[in-house]
């Protein structure tokens, strides 16, 4: 990085299951992480935390959830402040991301943690004040979705394309059927 003028600015994790709240142990990371990259001309800790929770039942549509923070010290501890931010859509085709996936894909392949996208995410597609609406979900149809949300909407047959098209390479890589023609 350093080679290419760039640094570090942030980490993130994921809590797959549930809400992307920090716990004690991503508070103490952070305060860890915000302390290495101190400025300590300024005392400016340039370094931010992000926690996603992509398969939490309780979400209320496909949209992954996340939570963007750094700490401070108080008399009480390590209080958490989440931080404000906007996405901007990425254009469309990024150029080298199938390849990247791909990559992704063959390093992964014989991964034991790596998630079995034909399961059953939730028997619902949204979940409203306890109401649930929609058929059910599968991980994959999740993931799509929630991917779908940060690309342009105005290239949405594009954005579908680029998915059908790593969902392929996955299914390809992986030696699983996910419904896709081979």
């Amino acid at each position: 990085m350093e080679q290419q003028g760039l640094r570090p600015v942030g980490w993130y994790h994921s809590h797959p299951t549930f809400a992307p709240k920090p716990s004690a142990k991503d508070n103490s990371n952070q305060h860890n992480y915000q302390a290495l990259f101190r400025d300590e001309a300024s005392g400016f800790e340039p370094f931010v935390g992000i926690i996603i929770g992509p398969y939490d039942i309780a979400l209320p549509n496909a949209s992954s959830a996340s939570t963007v923070f750094i700490v401070q010290e108080k008399s009480v501890g390590l209080l958490a402040y989440n931080i404000r931010y906007s996405l901007t859509a990425m254009e469309l085709p990024c150029e080298g991301l199938e390849q990247k996936v791909v990559e992704l894909l063959g390093m992964f392949k014989e991964d034991i943690g790596r998630i079995d996208f034909t399961e059953l995410w939730r028997p619902f597609t949204t979940l409203s004040q306890g109401a649930t609406g929609g058929g059910p979900m599968t991980k994959l149809a999740k993931l799509r979705n929630a991917l779908v949300s940060h690309l342009p909407s105005e290239k949405y047959s594009e954005s579908e394309d680029l998915l059908d098209r790593c969902a392929v390479a996955m299914q390809k890589s992986w030696g699983i059927d996910l419904g896709f023609p081979s």
